[in-house]
């Protein structure tokens, strides 16, 4: 709504959700940050959760819980091109990238065998993988986003549903900011699979700590308002 008491129905600019998200901490931040954008040679730790990002939806697509399959994954990754440019910038060479990705991979390991498939005994189920890099986008809330995972998933037993799953690669944290991005695609996703979105409605979403292998859950409903 706007100053003149006119509702935006279809804005012509969608906020990110990671954005909006920040914005809890500090609005300027969010805003500087999205307008003044500069040129980041990135960092080991930046280099770190790109790939590890690609790994980790690589074997939840192919269902890949070996951990020598999955280092052998990982190491395929690493070498590839792409990730060519990124290690000459930071001058980290092949070995070092792989000593540092294969601290994560062990995890990475134990959450699919804990929670991928009709058989994980952890009340999280992993079902199917509905995407990968999901682009979404909220006209409704002016709000856009792009998600790691969704999957199909079952939480207690009960009825499957899709939600979202993000991948932290950084130190553990459970910020209001990563709260928020949860909350923001689950409201999103919700929009888009009911035609709808109530704070009933909403699904929890959930992120996996990779370092950890800590899979947290945050249910929406109620701590959306607080966030």
């Amino acid at each position: 709504m706007t100053q003149n008491n006119i509702m935006v129905v279809n804005p012509d600019y969608l906020v990110s959700g990671s954005i909006v998200a920040s914005a809890t901490t500090c609005v300027r931040r969010s805003v500087l940050a999205n307008r003044y954008r500069g040129y980041d040679a990135g960092n080991k730790y930046m280099l770190f959760g790109s790939i590890l990002h690609e790994i980790f939806q690589k074997v939840l697509v192919s269902d890949i819980k070996d951990p020598v399959e999955i280092r052998q994954l990982a190491e395929s990754i690493a070498h590839t091109s792409s990730y060519a440019h990124d290690m000459y910038s930071i001058d980290m060479t092949e070995k070092s990238l792989m000593d540092g990705i294969n601290e994560y991979l062990p995890p990475i390991s134990q959450f699919l065998v804990k929670h991928v498939g009709p058989q994980a005994k952890d009340k999280i189920k992993i079902l199917e993988v509905k995407d990968i890099e999901e682009t979404i986008w909220s006209p409704r809330f002016g709000m856009k986003g792009k998600i790691d995972v969704t999957a199909e998933c079952s939480i207690n037993g009960a009825g499957s549903r899709q939600i979202p799953l993000e991948l932290k690669t950084g130190r553990p944290s459970y910020s209001a900011e990563h709260k928020g991005q949860v909350t923001i695609y689950s409201l999103m996703l919700s929009e888009k699979e009911q035609g709808r979105a109530t704070l009933e409605g909403v699904q929890p979403g959930f992120w996996l700590i990779s370092k950890m292998g800590q899979c947290s859950t945050y249910h929406t409903l109620g701590q959306l308002l607080k966030v």
